[in-house]
């Protein structure tokens, strides 16, 4: 059995997989079976002493905050503040990375401020280390687990209720 993960969206032609875990969506193709795992919410975060030292609280605080920016998700700050049905303050300066990876390890470093899925923060938000003072919202996309419609192999099949199950663990704090 082959499973990829990767920010394309979810095609099975050419069998280069059989299972796919994304971050998307609707539409879904009509010829793969999805399931949600989990609707992502994201927002703004900002290391607390740069919230405090610079007095971000609300959007609606005037900010000199530089804004970090992923190319994974280059529209994540758009996004949010159409969720949110607001705008985010203009920073001073902007800084684009290539992964979440290295944009939040700029946040935590108290170097500005970027929108983040929920999903990849918690224990940064837990312990304080980065408080997200606009709060979340949902995007419009979805943690999934997705499988051909067609796929007829039993160990396809028997892959999905483990990747659910483990991903409802992790979502608990188990």
């Amino acid at each position: 059995m082959k499973l990829v993960e990767e920010f394309r969206s979810v095609d099975f032609t050419g069998n280069a997989h059989d299972e796919a875990i994304r971050i998307a969506g609707p539409p879904w193709p009509t010829a793969v079976s999805v399931h949600i795992l989990e609707t992502e919410l994201i927002g703004p975060v900002i290391s607390r002493d740069l919230a405090k030292r610079d007095g971000v609280a609300t959007v609606n605080d005037p900010s000199r905050v530089a804004m970090v920016h992923t190319r994974t998700r280059p529209a994540a700050s758009a996004d949010w503040a159409a969720a949110a049905g607001t705008t985010l303050p203009q920073g001073a300066d902007e800084t684009w990375f290539d992964h979440y990876y290295f944009l939040l390890q700029e946040l935590r470093a108290g170097l500005g401020m970027g929108v983040v899925p929920e999903l990849l923060a918690p224990e940064d938000l837990a312990r304080g280390q980065l408080i997200a003072p606009f709060g979340f919202v949902e995007s419009d996309s979805s943690y999934l687990v997705a499988t051909r419609a067609d796929e007829s192999r039993p160990e396809v099949w028997a892959f999905r209720p483990r990747v659910i199950e483990e991903f409802a663990r992790d979502a608990q704090g188990a």
